[in-house]
């Protein structure tokens, strides 16, 4: 602000910061969207034993269900990186 031409001291910004941040804080809380039920995850035991771990402190019942299409959704997201990384591979020239 004192780039701008405004002096402003450091209590009245402290005093901005305290009356502003718990309503930006309330307009953040209303647009944040909610955590669906269903999950992608691959079938690695770190994945598990994080699942087990957040089972037994919050005591939340999550169903895991270990399919290899399951996956499919996660591994459709990597298409355009592979597309591009496996013409790299192989031999150049001799």
């Amino acid at each position: 602000m004192q780039a701008r031409g405004v002096f402003v001291d450091h209590s009245t910004v402290h005093r901005w910061a305290i009356k502003m941040l718990p309503v930006m804080a309330a307009v953040f809380r209303r647009r944040k969207r909610s955590v669906g039920l269903s999950w992608r995850m691959d079938k690695s035991g770190a994945d598990t034993a994080a699942i087990e771990s957040v089972k037994a402190d919050a005591c939340v019942d999550i169903l895991m269900r270990q399919n290899k299409f399951l996956n499919n959704i996660v591994e459709k997201d990597h298409r355009a990186i592979k597309r591009i990384t496996r013409p790299m591979l192989g031999f150049k020239s001799f």
